[in-house]
């Protein structure tokens, strides 16, 4: 049975499961492809982060799998209609006529229905392989409450930092050591970010925000041309991403008085 099973390791392009990838290649584990699924949100960063693995894969004979959102003839009909390119993850946000009648699913973090078209994704991938497959999955020593103990009909998920007892911080360390370090406009994503998830996640602290405000003004203004495009607030306390802007210059405002 060993020798039937197929094994494939899911690379989000973060962190974690950069360095489950390269570990894995250092400890000699088996490993037959390398999965993402590739919403269209990802940093710049991130992109030339997974193009760095799809060199080593290349290298190393591993294949390599980019999964996307299948466009719909809703989506289709309304690039036809429209004219406007603009990818299927942002239609879904801005424009998808939802079973209630409401336009689009808004800002994708609290409600996560990005995760869920990416676990659904993968779950149809892995159906189509017709084979047995472990999936190895890049969860931290000190996240094991994400573990998926979820039955599935031909694949089981399989967590190594877990057993190599790595902890986010660890994993962060080994990919710097390993010369990977998520660098966009100079900076590194990580020494700002907390976590380097999609780019307009609704789960991104004021901290981050703060500072994508500072470091990525491009971002900023995307931020700000995607909530004039959503009716809910980013923040669970009703502040949307103009209020947080002007909370943002107030407060630069005052740090520079207090320096005067």
């Amino acid at each position: 049975m060993k020798n039937l099973t197929y094994y494939t390791l899911s690379l989000s392009g973060g962190k974690d499961s950069v360095a489950l990838f390269l570990r894995a290649l250092n400890e000699g584990v088996k490993l037959n492809e390398v999965v993402v699924v590739d919403l269209g949100d990802e940093f710049t960063a991130v992109y030339d982060v997974l193009l760095y693995i799809y060199s080593i894969c290349k290298q190393e004979g591993i294949k390599f799998t980019v999964l996307t959102i299948p466009e719909t003839d809703e989506y289709r009909q309304f690039v036809r209609l429209t004219g406007l390119k603009i990818s299927m993850f942002q239609f879904l946000a801005f424009h998808h006529i939802k079973a209630n009648g409401e336009c689009g699913y808004g800002w994708c973090g609290k409600q996560r229905w990005g995760t869920s078209i990416k676990k659904q994704i993968l779950n149809n991938y892995y159906q189509s392989l017709e084979r047995f497959v472990v999936e190895y999955v890049g969860i931290a020593a000190d996240e094991v409450h994400r573990i998926d103990i979820t039955p599935h009909k031909n694949y089981a998920k399989s967590y190594p930092l877990i057993k190599w007892k790595m902890t986010e911080a660890d994993c962060l360390k080994y990919c710097y050591e390993h010369n990977v370090e998520w660098r966009q406009n100079g900076i590194r994503l990580y020494d700002i970010l907390d976590r380097v998830s999609c780019m307009h996640c609704q789960n991104k602290n004021l901290k981050e925000l703060r500072n994508i405000r500072e470091y990525l003004p491009e971002l900023w203004d995307d931020f700000k041309t995607w909530q004039s495009l959503i009716k809910y607030p980013y923040r669970s306390d009703g502040s949307d991403i103009f209020d947080l802007d002007v909370r943002f210059a107030e407060e630069g405002m005052q740090l520079k008085f207090d320096f005067v």
